[in-house]
């Protein structure tokens, strides 16, 4: 069990330089706004995978 724990936690582990790490933080803070793209796939999703009762 312990073997398959460090595995896990190696696979979820990221490892980041500092300038990775500005980076991702920058990105977390202040998100681009959705394109039409993104809210197509997102409506798309709605429709098909987030269905009631499933």
């Amino acid at each position: 069990m312990e073997k398959a724990r460090s595995v896990i936690e190696h696979t979820e582990t990221l490892h980041l330089s500092m300038a990775g790490a500005d980076a991702l933080l920058a990105a977390l803070e202040t998100p681009p706004k959705a394109n039409k793209k993104l809210l197509k796939a997102a409506q798309r999703y709605q429709e098909t995978v987030n269905v009631p009762g499933h």
